[in-house]
């Protein structure tokens, strides 16, 4: 599973910029590429994602 802050830190992206990274994981669930793994519901902060093979 990725969260905003695990893809932040796997791409060295800085926190100040996860608007940036939060642009690229909506882009990537409406793509189909990854889609959301976490209860709704879930503290938006929280959210999990996981691959759409996984």
């Amino acid at each position: 599973m990725m969260t905003n802050k695990s893809f932040r830190e796997r791409m060295g992206v800085e926190e100040k910029n996860y608007p940036m990274v939060s642009i690229v994981i909506r882009e990537a669930v409406k793509k189909g590429l990854i889609r959301v793994g976490t209860p709704e519901g879930t503290n938006r902060r929280d959210v999990a994602y996981i691959p759409s093979w996984g």
